[in-house]
């Protein structure tokens, strides 16, 4: 089996390890999560690479979906927009 990881790096990284927005909303980050099922945050103020992916033996290819959710550290967020980046790389040896 081949396990692959993604190593995640913000653009604009609060101190919480979430992703801080450029948009027109207020009290909003981005938090980036290991899967769907939002079980795990992803801190990017400490980056390393995340398992995920796994290719069997004799496969030749493999997929995992990452989540990413708002994230309100004081609770009153407002609308607005919300933009965010993350640039990742992918580690396969």
């Amino acid at each position: 089996t081949l396990e692959i990881k993604t190593l995640f790096i913000g653009t604009n990284v609060t101190s919480s390890g979430n992703l801080a927005t450029s948009g027109s909303a207020n009290n909003v980050e981005l938090q980036l999560l290991t899967d769907a099922s939002g079980s795990t945050v992803i801190d990017l103020s400490n980056p390393m690479a995340v398992a995920g992916i796994s290719i069997p033996a004799g496969e030749q290819s493999g997929e995992h979906d990452y989540a990413v959710r708002y994230f309100s550290p004081t609770g009153n967020a407002t609308a607005g927009d919300v933009v965010a980046a993350v640039q990742y790389a992918i580690s396969y040896l």
